[in-house]
């Protein structure tokens, strides 16, 4: 599910790029996907030649997607003109799909614990219910005994939704690419490269959000004496004073919030050699981004008569679509045994609404829900992106930094740096095999180790895994788990 910023798309057997002031030959055949080439007749691109990798190109094959980056995969621009190929087209299908949690350890058993004495609690109030209801008032100390144990459930309580609302989280992502995108036709009459692109992300994140305690109870000036009956009033187990009832409830902020959207993307874009010399050849290329967002924004408290019923109407009715329009830039060097360049995504930083939700009980008590405020904004963003290989180009090392952080659906920061390495054996039986490392500068800061193969130059399968981890039910798991699948010929 990959972070865009490092890919290992790699070609064998083409001819060198011709001069860009010079009419571009007819593509030919590569006959090298089938038949390699022997070590033999191998060698090293001259200084004028561009490698028969493209690095920076497409992500489809790389574990690092995009879906943590807040908009659909975005490459270098620059980078389609590399080759020499008259047309070209992506994979038949291309799917990836992550979940990312929090760092809430061994919550589950928290939660079960106090729902259990939470019931224990309930069982007991509702006893009382019955005794005071058949005149068989409970003695002074068997009130307090039930005081002090509500008390400590309360402070427990709280303490475990405070935790909750710093750390417990889940997040699930997925990307997909149109069949065959991108498409790309070298054009003699424009002097470079047309691509065209579809593809799509979905980001969703749910949440523990409180703002003050849970649960509110003053139990410590209660004279058991005092306590008129124990009642069940529209089922909420509550103690009954002279002047007052105190009910057993969770308070009118303590609830679960969701957050995310389905970003789909649309982009054209040029690119083309603008200069060189006898060291290498300088590429140059802008992209133009039409995005269809729907984005959702939730709330449900805990203290809901009809908790399920009102989740499902949050979803439904909190969804915003709007459209907006993003434009890319980006440049390569491209040398006889390395690559560097640079990308500015969303250049003119598009904005889009989220669903008013001024009406809402839940983000009435909790502001703090509405993560990116009213509005989300595809933040103008840098990056730095290089690549080298060995003379044959069956080894490659490529990596990438963000200089600047930016914000996806969901409200989490990200600004990714990562290195990959791969490996292009020269028969197509055998698996290409990468591997590689990247780490979240900013936000939950997570650090993602990858690795996958690619079959017969054809299939591509990545996986990746955090190194963090995170206890669940006395076993620890990792925080972040991604994988990509994606069937066609490398772009």
């Amino acid at each position: 599910l990959a972070l865009p910023i490092l890919t290992t798309a790699v070609f064998a057997g083409e001819e060198p790029t011709p001069r860009f002031d010079e009419p571009a030959p007819e593509a030919t055949e590569i006959e090298a996907e089938s038949n390699p080439e022997s070590p033999s007749e191998e060698r090293a691109p001259d200084e004028r030649e561009t490698p028969r990798w493209t690095p920076m190109t497409f992500p489809a094959y790389a574990p690092f997607g995009e879906s943590q980056r807040g908009v659909p995969p975005v490459v270098n621009p620059a980078a389609h003109s590399h080759t020499d190929r008259r047309f070209r087209f992506g994979t038949l299908f291309d799917f990836g799909v992550g979940l990312e949690v929090g760092e809430a350890d061994d919550f589950d058993r928290d939660f079960e614990d106090l729902l259990d004495r939470f019931d224990d609690l309930e069982e007991r109030a509702e006893a009382f219910a019955d005794r005071y209801a058949a005149s068989d008032q409970p003695d002074a100390g068997e009130l307090q005994d039930f005081l002090t144990d509500l008390d400590i459930f309360i402070a427990d309580a709280n303490a475990t939704i405070r935790d909750l609302t710093d750390s417990a989280y889940a997040k699930l992502t997925a990307n997909a690419s149109a069949p065959l995108a991108p498409i790309a036709i070298r054009s003699d009459f424009l002097r470079g490269t047309i691509t065209v692109n579809a593809d799509g992300i979905l980001e969703a994140r749910i949440a523990v959000e409180s703002t003050d305690d849970a649960f509110v109870a003053d139990l410590a000036d209660i004279d058991p004496n005092n306590i008129v009956e124990f009642a069940i009033i529209e089922g909420v187990p509550t103690i009954v004073l002279p002047d007052e009832e105190r009910a057993i409830e969770p308070t009118d902020d303590a609830g679960v919030a969701v957050q995310g959207g389905t970003v789909g993307r649309f982009g054209a874009g040029y690119s083309r050699p603008v200069w060189e010399n006898h060291r290498g050849r300088l590429y140059a290329g802008a992209t133009l981004n039409v995005f269809r967002t729907t984005l959702v924004r939730g709330g449900v408290l805990l203290n809901d008569d009809d908790l399920e019923d009102t989740a499902r109407d949050e979803f439904e009715d909190n969804q915003e679509t709007s459209m907006g329009v993003g434009v890319d830039l980006g440049v390569t060097w491209t040398g006889g045994w390395y690559t560097v360049g640079g990308v500015v995504r969303n250049i003119n930083a598009p904005s889009f609404d989220y669903p008013d939700t001024g009406d809402s009980a839940f983000f009435q008590a909790n502001p703090q829900a509405r993560r990116n405020g009213s509005s989300w904004t595809m933040d103008r963003q840098f990056t730095l992106q290089g690549a080298m290989h060995t003379p044959r180009q069956r080894w490659i090392l490529s990596g990438a930094l963000d200089l600047n952080s930016a914000t996806d659906t969901t409200g989490d920061d990200y600004q990714w740096a990562g290195i990959l390495a791969s490996y292009e054996p020269g028969r197509l039986w055998i698996p290409s095999p990468r591997a590689g490392i990247r780490q979240n500068l900013t936000g939950e800061k997570l650090t993602y180790v990858t690795g996958g193969l690619s079959f017969f130059r054809a299939l591509h399968l990545d996986v990746s895994s955090a190194l963090e981890t995170a206890s669940f039910d006395g076993t620890n798991y990792p925080r972040g788990l991604k994988a990509s699948l994606a069937l066609g010929r490398r772009f």
